[in-house]
Formats: structure tokens, C-alpha cells, sequence
């Protein structure tokens, strides 16, 4: 690259943006990027050199020189391997990722962004993969002491693997609740983001199912933490938060830490919009706009989480 010129290369992995080497300057600008890419279909290195106002000698696609390796990333990431390593909140694998707080990527966010396999489990105890998305801040924390974690339980996005919220964060920005994210991230606490059990990976997703949904939180504490080179520690203070299908994952987190995750060190948690007796929110759900929200409780708790065949118990509207 030429003297006052400048470049960027980004690297997307069957659509999904996994790289970014951010805005390089002068001509003794370089960046190596160590990115898993096994098991994708496609890769695109698009370059930009527009921006700095100037005619000089920019990098091109040339440049770019990969070296290939082992490894699993863009719509691959989401498919676990064979093997779980032992224990719950174990890292499976991580990759760079993107968090974009408004839709058509207008608006990113300084800071280190890692997407992250890692194991947690079901009810009757069976080890599962789960993903998630961890955010670590540049900018120093607001207030003194450790930089916090805060584990972002988010709501209701449905059942598809393509409603992960680390797929949406990077995807386009479509994550609607990473607009509240980004407040907390402009105080400088690190977010971790779990996906819960079945969206992104194999599986029905556990929708209102009480304890997968507390363990796949808990779990994703344990894994952000286990992240190398982001300053958190296990001495990391740890609050918790969510609404509506997230307030429900929140407070259950709540409820067995003490049992399930007595290690990590949790300062608080705040919860709001609760669906604590879901036999009392299919009432008010029943015959109203929104009651496709009891449809997914009815395919999480029963299928995703009992293993129970609810087709046998729906008529053929109930089917269609």
C-alpha cells in the first residue's frame, strides 16, 4: 500500500462476516488475522481503500494471502464436533465476530467481539453445545474496581437457528435488543449473550423450558470468562439481566446459582417481564394476536425439552 493511503479488508465465511481488519494506514501497514474457516462453502475478502481523499497506491485483493488451516467458521461454527470437551461451561470454539447495534451494519461497536461454542446441559443432566456472543469494551469501565460482566439474557426471537442472537448481532444488525446492549457496553461492562439450547444449534430450542434456559446463562458466564486475552478473571463481578423470555432466563440463572455455579462471583440480578406461571400467560395468550408465543412454549418445554411428540396431541389445524 502506498504512502498515505489507506485499506481495509473484511472476510465473510458463507455470508456471515467473520474479520475485520479495521481502517490500515501508510504503506508499512499489515495485520495477520488467524480465523477458522473449515466446513464453510464459500469465503469473500472484500477490500475497501475509499475514504482517505487521496490518489495514492492502494492494497488490493493480492495482498490478501491466505494460509489455510483447521478449523469451522461462518454458518459451520454452529455445527458442534463429534466430541464435547468434559464439564459444563467448557469453550468448544470461539471466532471473531462483529456486534452491530442498528440494522444494515450502520452503527458497530469498539470492541473486541468473540462468537463462542461451549458446552452446558439439559434437565436430565446431558451434556449439550450452546453458542453465544461475548463483547468486550476498548474503553475503559465507568467507576472503579474490575471491569463487570453482564450476562444479556435476551427475549423472544423465535424458533429458527437463523433467530440466534449471535447470528443477528453479525448478520446485519438486526438483534433488536442490542440497542440496550450498547448502553451498557458505553460504560465500559464486557456482555456475554447466550444463544440458548437449539437456536444456531442442532435441536428444538428450549423455549420456556426453565432450568436449560438458567443453565445455558450460567454456562455462558463460565465460557466468556475462559476467553483468552480480555482481562476478565474469575474474580469478575457478574450481574445478570433480562425481559420477557430473557426475565425468565435471568431469574431462573438466579435461582441455582448457588448450586449449579457456586464459583462464579454474581453481584446481582435484574429481571423484568417474567412469564413465571405460564399456565396463567397461556390465558391471556389464548385467541389473541400473540398467541404464536404459547405455540413456541408448547414446541420448547414439550418437545425440545420432554422429548414428548406434539403432534400427537394437536388436531390437523393445530398441525398446519
Amino acid at each position: 500500500m502506498g504512502s498515505y493511503g489507506t485499506v481495509r479488508f473484511r472476510v465473510f465465511a458463507d455470508g456471515v462476516e467473520i474479520a475485520d481488519t479495521g481502517k490500515m494506514y501508510n504503506s508499512t501497514a499489515t495485520k495477520a488475522l488467524s480465523l477458522t474457516t473449515t466446513g464453510a462453502e464459500r469465503l469473500d475478502i472484500p477490500v475497501d481503500n475509499s475514504g482517505d481523499n487521496s490518489d495514492r497506491d492502494h492494497a488490493d485483493l493480492a495482498d490478501a494471502r491466505p494460509v489455510c488451516g483447521d478449523g469451522a467458521a461462518g454458518a459451520a461454527f454452529y455445527t458442534p464436533p463429534a466430541t464435547l470437551p468434559a464439564g459444563p461451561g467448557k469453550l468448544v470454539r470461539t471466532e471473531p465476530s462483529q456486534f452491530w447495534v442498528t440494522p444494515l451494519k450502520v452503527v458497530p461497536v469498539d470492541a473486541a467481539v468473540t462468537r463462542m461454542m461451549y458446552t452446558s446441559s439439559d434437565r436430565n443432566d446431558t451434556q449439550i453445545p450452546v453458542t453465544g456472543q461475548l463483547v468486550v469494551p476498548n474503553k475503559a469501565r465507568t467507576g472503579t474496581g474490575p471491569r463487570p460482566l453482564v450476562a444479556y439474557a435476551v427475549g423472544t426471537r423465535g424458533l429458527a437457528d437463523n433467530c440466534a442472537p449471535s447470528r443477528l448481532s453479525d448478520g446485519g444488525g438486526l438483534e433488536y435488543e442490542n440497542i440496550f446492549i450498547a448502553g451498557l457496553l458505553s460504560r465500559g461492562y464486557a456482555i456475554v449473550v447466550t444463544d440458548y439450547r437449539g437456536l444456531g444449534t442442532p435441536g428444538v430450542h428450549t423455549y420456556m423450558s426453565r432450568e436449560v434456559r438458567g443453565r445455558a446463562v450460567l454456562d455462558s458466564v463460565r465460557a466468556a470468562l475462559a476467553v483468552p486475552n480480555t482481562g476478565l478473571t474469575t474474580s469478575t463481578p457478574i450481574a445478570i439481566t433480562g425481559y420477557s423470555q430473557g426475565g425468565g432466563a435471568a431469574a431462573s440463572a438466579a435461582e441455582i446459582a448457588s448450586s449449579y455455579a457456586p464459583e462464579l462471583t454474581i453481584a446481582g440480578v435484574a429481571t423484568g417481564g417474567v412469564p413465571g406461571d405460564l399456565l396463567a400467560t397461556a390465558d391471556k395468550l389464548d385467541g389473541t394476536l400473540t398467541v404464536g408465543f404459547m405455540g413456541y412454549a408448547v414446541a420448547g418445554v414439550g418437545e425440545g425439552s420432554y422429548g414428548i411428540d406434539i403432534n400427537s396431541f394437536l388436531n390437523a389445524k393445530g398441525r398446519a
